[in-house]
């Protein structure tokens, strides 16, 4: 199938406690259900069957008790797709036989008469139990061709934080007398991380600002930040308001290109060709269409990575973009500092995303050092920014007994990305990141 939800949708079907329950193991007619799926029907095959490159995993003791040899059929399949006939073309890259031998009584004779056989390339695993299988598979996976793909993780339980929040940037902005700043940012490109702008002030000099990633100890050298050019925190200081957040975003320059790895790789942006991939949208797909997915008119599920120690968490929240969205742009007049705001709309613009507030589940509040970090919809098992953390109401965190009392007012704000997609088109049209 190229349909990857109904394959995760038969998988997840698959009960193993109603296998343990049947008498005998018929690998043949597994591997004939999936000739029959390989097969088409006439004599004519259909467009482009020959480009298709095929992957069969088998996970099995080797041992088989009815319906003969499974072999025959592994030759039936290589026989379909034209594969080991001609010398001059034996097409062999089009077909890829796994075994994996599970277990301790595992046939090494059969599983190996199964799998492919390839020079330099290896086709039979033998693995403990299942919980080993995840160990196999990181060793099999060849990376280096998939790094710049965007919102990838490894979950894999030796996994560090950085292996599950690759993406993830940590700033720090030393000033003279005044203490030093710190934020989180997310990498979205070989060059840029994508910040909060307040996390910044005009006079701050390059030198002073600190940016790790991948959880290297070591800083990355500044080329610039640029600023969204509507953005003025003093903004509205007249009117009685002494911190205005609206378009507060930033991106930071590096002068050297990053180098990616499994602890360094982008987090996805929308309305990009790598997002049109991750959410499995036709290539034709517009940026309404990431809107609808990601954004929908409802409360969404999202999630925030948080430092808390030395370790990365992460928190999750809901999006109030439906029928809760006015309730929570409301309390934003409870904030510090905001005792003359009359109207919410005064400091809550149409740039901001709401999180917080006990309904319908008690979201986790950000903290201070959480600022510039990405707001995040994980979405068929990738992992998309769909805004930066801006402000909150309250201080939960600066306050311990704060965080058993959290009142139901305590909403966070995030600049939506899809209300500031033109200044990231300009600022990241070099960055190969095909914008829609």
């Amino acid at each position: 199938s190229s349909d990857a939800d109904w394959v995760t949708e038969k998988l997840n079907q698959i009960s193993y406690e109603d296998h343990k329950l049947k008498s005998g193991t018929n690998t043949k007619r597994a591997l004939q259900a999936v000739y029959s799926m390989m097969s088409w029907a006439g004599d004519a095959p259909p467009e482009g069957w020959n480009r298709t490159r095929h992957v069969i995993i088998i996970m099995t003791d080797g041992l088989h008790n009815m319906g003969g040899n499974p072999v025959t059929v592994i030759q039936d399949i290589r026989a379909l797709l034209d594969i080991g006939r001609d010398p001059k073309n034996p097409r062999e890259d089009y077909l890829d036989v796994y075994v994996f031998g599970v277990g301790p009584l595992v046939d090494s004779v059969n599983i190996n008469a199964l799998a492919s056989k390839k020079d330099n390339e290896h086709h039979v695993f033998k693995v403990k139990d299942m919980e080993d299988l995840e160990n196999v598979f990181y060793q099999m996976i060849d990376e280096t061709k998939s790094l710049s793909l965007c919102g990838m993780v490894w979950e894999h339980k030796k996994g560090n934080d950085y292996h599950k929040q690759p993406w993830q940037a940590k700033i720090s902005v030393t000033r003279p007398l005044k203490g030093h700043e710190t934020c989180m940012g997310a990498v979205v490109s070989e060059y840029f991380v994508l910040t909060a702008a307040h996390c910044f002030m005009v006079d701050d000099q390059k030198h002073s600002i600190k940016v790790s990633v991948g959880g290297q100890r070591r800083d990355l050298e500044i080329e610039e930040v640029l600023f969204h050019p509507k953005y003025n925190i003093n903004g509205k200081k007249a009117e009685g308001i002494p911190e205005f957040y609206d378009y507060d975003v930033a991106l930071v320059k590096f002068k050297n290109k990053l180098k990616y790895g499994q602890t360094l790789r982008p987090i996805c942006l929308p309305c990009t060709e790598g997002t049109t991939r991750a959410l499995r949208l036709p290539q034709t797909a517009t940026c309404k269409q990431h809107k609808e997915q990601l954004l929908p008119v409802k409360d969404v599920k999202a999630l925030f990575v948080s430092e808390q120690g030395k370790s990365l968490t992460r928190k999750e929240v809901y999006i109030k973009n439906g029928d809760k969205k006015a309730s929570c742009e409301r309390d934003a007049t409870k904030a510090q500092g905001y005792e003359k705001v009359k109207d919410a709309s005064e400091v809550v613009t149409p740039r901001f995303l709401c999180t917080g507030g006990v309904d319908p589940y008690a979201d986790p509040n950000t903290c201070k050092g959480d600022s510039g970090g990405p707001l995040i919809v994980h979405k068929r098992s990738r992992f998309i920014q769909v805004g930066v953390i801006s402000w909150g109401v309250v201080d939960v965190c600066r306050d311990q007994r704060r965080q058993q009392l959290v009142p139901s007012y305590a909403r966070d704000f995030h600049i939506n990305l899809f209300q500031v997609l033109p200044w990231l088109k300009d600022k990241l049209k070099d960055e190969d990141l095909g914008f829609l």
